[in-house]
This record gives structure tokens, sequence and C-alpha cells, in this order.
């Protein structure tokens, strides 16, 4: 794609979730490779995924180039340790 100037605007997304379909970002943008939210971090935290790679998996978020996965992990942190608070 790279080589043959392919625009992946339109695309980028669909490759980087594997063809899933793109949730809307809710609150700050945590992952821009992935485009996605603290709150659709959080919301699959409240689904049940409490692990950072299946985490990761399931939202989208550090799935490019990783840079936003200690930022992910805190935010798993703070959601645990609020419901056991």
């Amino acid at each position: 794609m790279i080589e043959n100037k392919t625009e992946l605007s339109e695309k980028r997304l669909a490759l980087l979730r594997s063809g899933g379909a793109a949730e809307p970002v809710l609150g700050k943008v945590v992952c821009s490779c992935g485009n996605v939210g603290e709150g659709n971090i959080k919301n699959k935290i409240k689904e049940g995924i409490t692990e950072l790679g299946p985490l990761c998996q399931a939202s989208g978020a550090g799935m490019g180039c990783g840079s936003c996965r200690p930022e992910v992990q805190v935010i798993l942190e703070s959601v645990l340790a609020e419901s056991t608070a």
C-alpha cells in the first residue's frame, strides 16, 4: 500500500481493528493510532476485561505503536482500585 501510495484515511481504522467498525471516541484520546478514548477503555474494563493485553486487544488501544500502553495500564489500575474501594 505504501509503495502504491494508497491513501489510507478511510481504511486506516478498519485495518488497525481487523475490519471491525470503529466505536465513537469517548473522553480524551488515549491512543491516536487506534483513535481510542479513555471512556472506551473504561467501558471495556467495566465489561470485565482486567488484564492489559486483552484490554488492548478489545479496545484497540496500544495495538499500533504501543506508546500508550503505560497510560492504558494506569487507567486499568485506577478503575480496578475504584471498584475495590
